[in-house]
């Protein structure tokens, strides 16, 4: 193994700075509202109790269904091009999304972007694997 490996990426530390700021503040758009959900879903329209908490069941889990699904294509990718493109990919993808998340005006809209929110995502996990990558093996846990 030569030195150079074995030190990770000269900038590993600003990197990891970033990455936490990003995955800090990309965890934060996507739960910030959950406290929230049923009142937003109830001003979109549900008009009982029970639609209102469904459908806040549906826009939460649509998020998470579709990272899921688009986990391994953003790995593969990553892969492929580097960890760098996909993060910023990511990051302005949910900075997209979680800005249409003001200006939708039905619950079918709500579940539609959080469903997108979930394809675009994946920071803090790309974050993590590139940190991992990159921090110098005597630096790790």
């Amino acid at each position: 193994m030569s030195a150079s490996s074995d030190e990770g990426s000269a900038h590993w530390q600003r990197n990891l700075y970033v990455c936490v700021f990003g995955s800090f503040t990309t965890i934060m758009a996507m739960t910030l509202l959950l406290p929230f959900l049923p009142l937003y879903v109830q001003q979109l329209g549900a008009t009982s109790v029970d639609s209102a908490v469904q459908w806040s069941g549906v826009a939460f889990g649509a998020t998470f269904l579709s990272a899921g699904l688009a986990a391994p294509v953003w790995g593969r990718l990553a892969d492929r091009f580097g960890r760098k493109p996909i993060l910023i990919r990511a990051s302005l993808g949910m900075a997209i999304t979680m800005s249409l998340l003001g200006v939708v005006q039905t619950v079918w809209q709500l579940v539609a972007i959080r469903f997108l929110a979930g394809l675009v995502g994946g920071y803090a996990s790309g974050a993590t694997v590139m940190i991992a990558t990159q921090t110098p093996r005597h630096r790790t846990a």
